[in-house]
């Protein structure tokens, strides 16, 4: 028992230490708050098992003093024996009040451990949100970019509809049709028709067609 009873302060000590290391150091994120919480109460449990200990040693010392105090041959004897076990009692009882404050203070470290997990847990759901929401943004900015590039494309690419303009003209000699006249100005016959309004491919000699300034 004795021996037990003076490693107790080496014992508290080292508790505290690694307490105040892993409180200090675990607070980053939520995965090692978790962690560290689960350490602590793990170290707490050990010094209430101390505490429970020491009680007991605490109750069965008494139990010898009184029955050693009862059993003394001497006065003498029995005050020296008396005097060393109040020295005990007293010592047991500093170590007793020791533990409890350790007690009260490792739940207080874990309080503020578990606020300030429940804190972090809250800005990382917060900044998840955010996130997602610039995703969402993001994914939105580039489907829009796509379909401008697509109608950008088309619109590039396809023919235009409305008819092209033209300064110059031709009058139809014999022998002429819509193909000659369209292969020799190198254009198209549907651009001929297009320009001149023509419903078929009929044309008469004399007729004036307007030519388009570039070919399709």
């Amino acid at each position: 028992m004795k021996y037990i009873a003076s490693s107790l302060p080496l014992i508290l000590g080292l508790t505290l230490c690694s307490c105040g290391s892993q409180l200090s150091s675990r607070q980053n994120t939520s995965y090692r708050s978790d962690m560290s919480i689960d350490e602590m109460r793990l170290e707490l449990a050990d010094v209430k098992h101390d505490l429970k200990s020491t009680q007991v040693e605490l109750n069965l010392l008494d139990e010898r003093f009184k029955k050693q105090a009862s059993s003394a041959s001497s006065p003498v004897k029995s005050s020296s024996e008396a005097s060393a076990g109040n020295v005990q009692v007293a010592s047991l009882e500093r170590r007793i009040a020791d533990l409890e404050k350790l007690i009260e203070r490792t739940n207080a470290d874990l309080r503020n451990l578990s606020s300030h997990t429940n804190q972090a847990l809250a800005k990382l759901n917060t900044l998840e949100q955010e996130v997602t929401s610039h995703e969402k943004r993001l994914d939105e900015v580039v489907k829009l970019k796509s379909t401008l590039t697509s109608i950008s494309h088309a619109i590039g690419q396809s023919p235009s509809s409305a008819p092209i303009g033209s300064n110059k003209t031709y009058k139809v000699k014999a022998g002429d049709s819509l193909e000659k006249i369209a292969r020799n100005h190198k254009t198209s016959i549907a651009s001929l028709k297009n320009l001149n309004n023509l419903k078929n491919d009929k044309i008469v000699v004399g007729q004036e067609l307007r030519i388009p300034d570039e070919a399709p």
